[in-house]
């Protein structure tokens, strides 16, 4: 049964009523409520047990030119070396690893500028102190990284990316795929010592499903669930457990001029989070959690930065929503109840886990879209690298326990 909470109908009435509202007048204007700002102070390394990034939707992000990447491959050298300890940075890159369809094979044409991509992403963990403290790259598979193809054929292209990755860890840099090529997951992580990563591959959900698999799915994240022992639980994905964007149909109505507004309150599209398939795919998953709900479920596929909090919609949803999915393109946002922090602006997430317990997220990101790319060669582009870079600073930070 799909859960309709308050804060669904209020979505649904203040849509319609403003859709209706744009069709009559010659044109809207975005009014958007304003979110207060929240700052907190950046923790002493000493007091810090370990570091999760979360970069997603870097399909388009070449390391050459791209801010971004710099900004963050500084980032987890910083904190690798910091806390100079194995396995205590981590990154989940939330999936759409390249656009727009996907690693091609080795004999494909497209390879080249493929692999770039993927080697790009890659390569944040192949700094000195990143390789010297064995910091962990976890790539999670996208609509795009099938090849947006059902079945056998996305499974086999998921796999290119698979093989891509194996070669990598058996160089020494420590990356692979999760949950496997082909399967839906939960791939179950024990990060650190007080946080269990839960990873599904939500684009399985939308283009391969099977019924077995979908049951003993559900069985294995209860059964990842009640067995924590204290730790705290993680859930992450491709696909968010909420938006305010277009994929969470809340992008306003006269952007679209009315027909995505339609099409996405129909389940018309899949890879919305209104599409059967997810809507099916969240109450497995609210199910599982009624074992316990995440401390947070971080996601990317809308291209933006969203922290949402669900603790007023009550048992058994996560506490928080992050939406972390603008690493190479930056798309529109809308309001939800319980929005925290919106951006419309490049960027990621860092989430520090404390040895009290803990758990604090900080939001790095530039103020325009254009700092997602440098023009230009030579010392033209390596003066835009370093310039850009720089415009990626902690915007909002919030205690989440």
């Amino acid at each position: 049964m799909i859960r309709v909470t308050r804060r669904a109908v209020a979505i649904a009435a203040a849509s319609a009523s403003a859709g209706a509202a744009c069709v009559l007048a010659a044109g809207c204007a975005s009014s958007l409520p304003r979110l207060p700002e929240s700052r907190i102070a950046e923790p002493a390394p000493e007091a810090v047990e370990s570091v999760l990034f979360l970069l997603g939707d870097a399909g388009y992000a070449d390391e050459m030119r791209n801010p971004l990447l710099l900004r963050l491959l500084d980032d987890i050298e910083m904190w690798s070396g910091r806390l100079a300890r194995d396995s205590a940075v981590g990154v989940l890159f939330l999936g759409d690893i390249v656009y727009p369809l996907g690693l091609h094979s080795s004999d494909s044409p497209e390879f080249a500028r493929d692999s770039a991509i993927v080697q790009s992403q890659v390569n944040l963990l192949a700094g000195p102190n990143a390789m010297r403290y064995n910091s962990l790259g976890y790539f999670l598979a996208g609509n795009h990284d099938w090849g947006e193809a059902r079945n056998v054929d996305g499974v086999l292209r998921l796999r290119n990316l698979e093989e891509f990755l194996d070669r990598r860890r058996a160089e020494g840099i420590d990356v692979r795929l999760q949950p496997e090529a082909g399967e839906p997951g939960p791939a179950v992580i024990d990060f650190g010592i007080q946080a269990r990563l839960v990873l599904f591959d939500t684009a399985w959900w939308l283009l391969a499903q099977s019924e077995y698999r979908k049951r003993r799915a559900l069985q294995q994240t209860e059964d990842a669930i009640r067995s924590t022992e204290g730790r705290y639980i993680v859930v992450a994905a491709h696909h968010p457990f909420e938006s305010a964007s277009s994929h969470g149909g809340l992008i306003p109505f006269w952007k679209s001029l009315g027909v995505r507004f339609l099409m996405t309150r129909s389940g018309a599209l899949l890879q919305d989070l209104s599409s059967p398939a997810y809507r099916e795919l969240r109450d497995i998953m609210l199910e599982a959690f009624r074992a316990g709900p995440p401390l947070y479920f971080a996601g990317g596929h809308d291209h933006n930065l969203q922290i949402i909090d669900h603790q007023t919609d009550g048992f058994p949803w996560p506490a928080f929503t992050l939406v972390s999915g603008s690493g190479s393109k930056v798309s529109d946002l809308g309001h939800i109840e319980g929005m925290l922090y919106r951006g419309e602006v490049p960027g990621y997430m860092r989430v520090v886990t404390h040895l009290s317990g803990h758990v604090d997220v900080f939001v790095i990101a530039a103020p325009t879209e254009e700092l997602l790319s440098c023009p230009g060669e030579g010392a033209d582009l390596e003066r835009c690298m370093i310039e850009g870079s720089s415009h990626f600073i902690s915007r909002y930070s919030k205690r989440l326990r």
